[in-house]
Parts: structure tokens; sequence; C-alpha cells
């Protein structure tokens, strides 16, 4: 949608795309296929003033800078935004999460300003917004919008497989970055524990901590096979190995919003994971047949009731992700963004839901 006269709404966003998450490309098209001007902010200073609106996800040097000097190239970065608002744009956060993974808590003035100089923040889920208000408690003056994490199914480059009734044993996967907090080392050692034809498990991931992935290679079960690599997984042997497996497994130890669970249900696949941020949510959205949900530790009891759970399922072969739409999530993008930049200096603090 233009404005009156032909021009048209112009968002900035950081980053406009991403080789690692179609999200983020998926997010920047809401904006395209709504009629916006979308350009890359870059965190230059040329960049403050071109957009009426800046849109940033995981900024998370503003929460993570702990030393003098983390905290001083956060300020400076900060300055960069408070002249692009000082010149008209606003501010906006998408609130992948509520802080950095495996990283400890920042500086609180950082924090604060940063809060201080948000117009609008955009949650991709009921939970996420009460933990993050929890947290921070942004200003009143601060919009907020609620929507959901769209589905990957037109991002697919091989159709997905619908979900067939599983063999013995169940094959699992667990997919995603090699790091602490997706809980791999208990997922390995819990499942190593089972019997082979119980479970086959295979861990696919790109190596963020080599440590981490060290310990997995020098303790994985000769029923779990290890697919650890340096690089992005190319997108066809990642759904070729979801695929290829009957349920997903994501034991995270914190999480607010997951993609890898987004995924998981896009190619028709089951998972289990625990009941944390936006995860009930989702359960709730697309049925219990597809979110398998515990509460405390992942352990053995666990992981034998999930495999119980597969073999007596009588559920859908295909996982219906009509909530995960990315249509309607464009509008409610779209709506917040012009009402942001339309009526700047409104209050009230209703979020705007799809």
């Amino acid at each position: 949608m233009a404005k009156r006269g032909g021009e048209k709404y112009s968002v900035a966003i950081s980053p406009i795309d991403s080789p690692m998450n179609p999200f983020v490309k998926n997010f920047s098209n809401c904006f395209r296929d709504r009629g916006f001007d979308v350009i890359l902010y870059d965190w230059s200073w040329s960049d403050c003033g071109q957009a009426e609106a800046i849109i940033l996800h995981w900024p998370d040097m503003f929460f993570s800078a702990r030393t003098l000097r983390q905290s001083a190239k956060a300020l400076w970065i900060l300055a960069k935004l408070m002249v692009a608002r000082a010149r008209g744009a606003r501010l906006v956060w998408v609130a992948h999460n509520a802080k950095p993974h495996e990283s400890g808590a920042g500086r609180w003035l950082v924090q604060r300003l940063f809060f201080w100089n948000l117009d609008g923040i955009i949650f991709l889920s009921e939970a996420s917004k009460d933990l993050v208000c929890g947290l921070y408690s942004p200003l009143r003056r601060t919009r907020l919008a609620v929507t959901v994490h769209g589905h990957y199914r037109d991002d697919a480059v091989t159709p997905p497989t619908p979900l067939r009734q599983p063999g013995q044993p169940i094959r699992a996967i667990s997919f995603g970055q090699i790091r602490p907090y997706k809980n791999l080392e208990k997922l390995a050692a819990v499942t190593g524990r089972e019997t082979p034809d119980e479970v086959h498990l295979t861990i696919l991931g790109r190596v963020i901590d080599r440590a981490l992935a060290g310990r997995l290679a020098a303790s994985a079960a000769p029923h779990i096979r290890l697919d650890l690599r340096d690089g992005v997984i190319p997108d066809k042997d990642l759904e070729a190995a979801i695929d290829a497996s009957d349920a997903v497994i994501l034991p995270f130890a914190d999480i607010m919003n997951s993609a890898t669970a987004l995924m998981a249900l896009s190619r028709n696949r089951p998972i289990l994971t625990p009941a944390l941020g936006s995860l009930p949510e989702l359960r709730e959205n697309v049925g219990h047949d597809w979110v398998y949900l515990y509460k405390g530790e992942f352990d053995g009891a666990v992981l034998r009731r999930f495999i119980g759970e597969l073999r007596n399922r009588r559920g859908s072969a295909v996982c219906d992700l009509s909530k995960y739409d990315w249509g309607p999530i464009a509008d409610t993008l779209s709506t917040f963004i012009r009402d942001l930049i339309d009526h700047p200096h409104s209050t009230g603090r209703q979020p705007q839901k799809i």
C-alpha cells in the first residue's frame, strides 16, 4: 500500500536476508508484498534517515555487552540509531529471544538505552511478549505487535513427504546449530542408554561450539550418527535428513521461539520438546499429535514415552500449518509499521495481533 500521491512507505531491515534462516527473507518480503520500499540497514551513518522505519532482528550487542569495550561499541551503534530517530525514523525490534543464548547478562545501562529508543516491538508469540515485558518493562509509549513465526513450506526445494507409520527402530533426528543451549550432550547421553533396536538418532548441524562438537564425537553411542559440518547445511541435505526420520527431538535447555520446530513441522515431522516459551502455543495451534511436550529434565522416561506415543499415533500425516501462513503475518506487520509511521506519537499498549 502506498501513501497518498503514490509515495511508498519505506523500511530498512537488519538483516534483510540470511543463508542460515529463510525466515529473515520471508519477513522482508512481507513488506515488499504490501508495497513497501525495503532496503538493508547496514549500521552506517549514511543509512541514518534513509527509511521511515528501522527494523532490527537479534541485536545481541545491546543485551550481551559486559566489558567496557563491548559497552562502548554497543553505545556507538546505538548513537547511530538515535540519530536516525532524530531524523524521523521509527525504531522497531523483532524479539526473537529475550536474551542471547549462552551469554551472561549485559550492562543495565546499555539495555535501558536500547529500550528507551524503541518505538515498537514485534513479538512472535504471546509467551515472548509476556517474557520480554516482564524482564525489561518497555516504556508505555512503545507500541507492541504480536504475530507468529511463519512456516517454511514455501521455501522448500523438495516437496515435504507425509508422515509414515514408524518402523523398528524409531528414526529420530535433532538438527540446527551445534550450541550448548540445544542440550545435545544430554540428548546423546539419554539416547545412548536406550537399546539400538528402539531408537536410532541423527544429530545434524553446523558447528558453532567446537568443544561441544568434540565431546559429542567422543561420547556418541554406535546407534547415534553425527553429521557435524563447518558450513551452512544445504537445503536439500537438511530436507532429506528430516524426511528420512520419524520424528524430531529438540531438548532445549532454554528457548523462547524455535525456527527449528517450525522447520520440522513444515516437513510433517512431529517434535518432542520442553514446555518452554512459545512451544505450548505451537502445540495448541497445530495439535498435540504434532508437538509433544515434557516438563522438567529430558531423560529416558521422556524419550520412551515419546517412542510409545509415536507407535500409537493415529493423527493426520500432514501437519496443518494454516495458522502460520505468511499472508496474515504480512498483513499484521505492514499495518503495524504503517500505523507507527503515520501516528508516531500515539500511545496505548494493546498489542495488535493476527
